[in-house]
């Protein structure tokens, strides 16, 4: 597994063209892609145990989605909603 997929700098780059405001969960501040970030959030990996402890990162994530959802929750349904729709589609038809 790349730790900085090129397909997600490149998506972060590209909602950067698009005007979009980015805000990018890390294991470092330094990055090489920090510049295109409008918000670094910095969660280091915990590396005293014999496998990586991703914990950090992922409390991190979970809390921002949460934060996110509970500005709006209606709104927040509604796109679950279409989500599970979407899905179930894909499933159907593949």
């Amino acid at each position: 597994m790349p730790r900085y997929p090129a397909a997600t700098v490149g998506a972060l780059r590209l909602a950067r063209q698009l005007g979009l405001k980015t805000v990018v969960v890390t294991d470092s501040a330094l990055v090489p892609f920090a510049q295109d970030a409008d918000v670094l959030l910095v969660a280091p990996v915990g590396t005293d145990l014999v496998f990586d402890s991703h914990a950090a990162v992922t409390v991190l994530a979970i809390s921002l989605l949460d934060a996110i959802a509970r500005t709006d929750p209606k709104r927040t349904q509604k796109r679950l909603e279409a989500h599970e729709a979407l899905v179930d589609r894909w499933v159907h038809e593949g």
